[in-house]
């Protein structure tokens, strides 16, 4: 079908974007440790954040390409992954334990696609471990537009946890945050000194570049479509041997809904740290605190 007569309709459900307050109260809570594959994995999207992933994702969702790997679904789906994923990556940047095909089975069994944080971190691994998989690297108009994305969207958050200042609250915030495992997986792959996000506002977009430049180098062409969201359905459709859907080609976490979401799980993770506090320093302190937080969000 010509994507000009495309009709407005989808008959599949659009998942919540990133941070969906909804979402993650609907969240399970499954182990996958002893999981296995269930379905193919048919598509590696080794594009960095902020590249059109998540409309790429809900994109998968309407061919019938599902479960899809993303940062959303350890936040809004199942953050029990988080234990495997600390055990990931405490393998690969500190050397301990072991990690292979078995273990991205277990925790990826369910999925016929990968994308995002924190995939991006294993795009080596990924590749190795499914070499009969497609590839997609996700890219945005230039470089100047995707790291402004960023730096909107994604990095207030990463700043909250690696810059060195003497603020009150945001020693409270790293010392009184639960230290679960997606507290332990997100600094890990934020703090990676070989990551994106590793002085990101004056590097950041040599990262993309050097990144994109790679995924080029390592994938054979006949296997790899560089792909930007606006392009439609037309390009990925081709590539993935699908029809064209009879709606539009979605658009899913834009940046004001981002931020929006964002804020408010920064607000959750806000009250998480005043309820640690007050058990640590016990009743006497709890008006204050309270006070000082309202003021906080006030301002």
């Amino acid at each position: 079908m010509d994507e000009s007569s495309v009709k407005k309709k989808r008959p599949v459900p659009e998942q919540p974007a990133g941070f969906d307050p909804t979402a993650i109260r609907q969240a399970t809570n499954i182990d996958r440790s002893n999981c296995t594959r269930t379905v193919p994995m048919k598509v590696l999207v080794l594009g960095l954040s902020r590249s059109g992933t998540s409309s790429l994702r809900q994109a998968f969702f309407d061919l019938g390409i599902f479960d899809v790997y993303h940062f959303t679904s350890i936040i809004n789906e199942n953050p029990a992954d988080c234990k495997l994923w600390v055990r990931a990556l405490e393998w690969k940047l500190e050397g301990k334990g072991t990690w292979g095909k078995k273990d991205w089975d277990a925790l990826l069994g369910h999925c016929m696609a990968v994308s995002d944080h924190p995939c991006l971190t294993f795009t080596d691994e990924l590749l190795e471990a499914y070499p009969d998989a497609k590839v997609i690297l996700t890219v945005r108009d230039n470089v100047d537009v995707w790291h402004e994305s960023v730096m909107q969207t994604i990095w207030p958050f990463v700043e909250l946890l690696i810059k060195k200042d003497v603020s009150i609250w945001r020693k409270l915030w790293r010392k009184f945050l639960d230290p679960d495992p997606f507290g332990r997986m997100t600094e890990m792959f934020h703090l990676n000194p070989n990551g994106m996000y590793h002085e990101f506002p004056t590097r950041g977009k040599r990262f993309y570049e050097e990144h994109n430049a790679k995924i080029r180098r390592m994938v054979p062409k006949e296997r790899l479509l560089e792909y930007n969201v606006k392009q439609g359905w037309g390009p990925l459709c081709e590539f993935l041997g699908y029809e064209v859907p009879e709606w539009d080609f979605p658009r899913v976490n834009e940046r004001n809904v981002f931020v929006a979401h964002r804020e408010k799980y920064g607000e959750r993770m806000n009250w998480i740290v005043v309820k640690n506090v007050l058990k640590y320093v016990g009743s006497p302190a709890i008006v204050g605190l309270v006070a000082w937080l309202a003021l906080r969000r006030r301002k």
